[in-house]
């Protein structure tokens, strides 16, 4: 009985061919930009994204220290808004009670806005230098 010939070996895949390439960069961008702003840049291999996981995780932490104190307060602060006498001093005292809280929101929100940013310029340094790759 006569042997079948072997078929020829496979070539590895060119990943820019492939589209790899391509799917990778949007890959790092939805990482980025919908999970966590940072992990997408440590997929890209780039050390700068512990910086922006720090920034975005910094944030969150900030946000979640601000509902911590605000959800169980929030019908005081809507009670002294819709029942307030007009004295002055009761915003003051207010303000006193919130005022750290809110600083500590604005933080977490400007942290994580900052993170966000910045991990969206590198998702698109990431897409814009897999679709030069592919066009090599």
């Amino acid at each position: 009985m006569p042997e079948k010939p072997l078929p020829p070996p496979l070539k590895p895949a060119d990943p820019v061919k492939s589209g790899r390439a391509r799917d990778r960069g949007w890959g790092i961008a939805i990482m980025n930009q919908l999970a966590l702003p940072g992990f997408g840049t440590l997929m890209a291999g780039r050390k700068v994204g512990y910086f922006q996981l720090g920034f975005s995780i910094l944030g969150v932490l900030c946000l979640t220290a601000f509902l911590g104190y605000a959800i169980p307060h929030i019908g005081e602060l809507l009670h002294q808004a819709f029942h307030s006498s007009g004295d002055p001093q009761d915003l003051f005292d207010l303000l006193s009670r919130w005022g750290p809280w809110l600083v500590t929101a604005f933080a977490g929100i400007t942290l994580w806005l900052t993170a966000w940013l910045w991990a969206l310029g590198t998702s698109v340094k990431a897409v814009q230098g897999e679709k030069k790759s592919r066009k090599r």
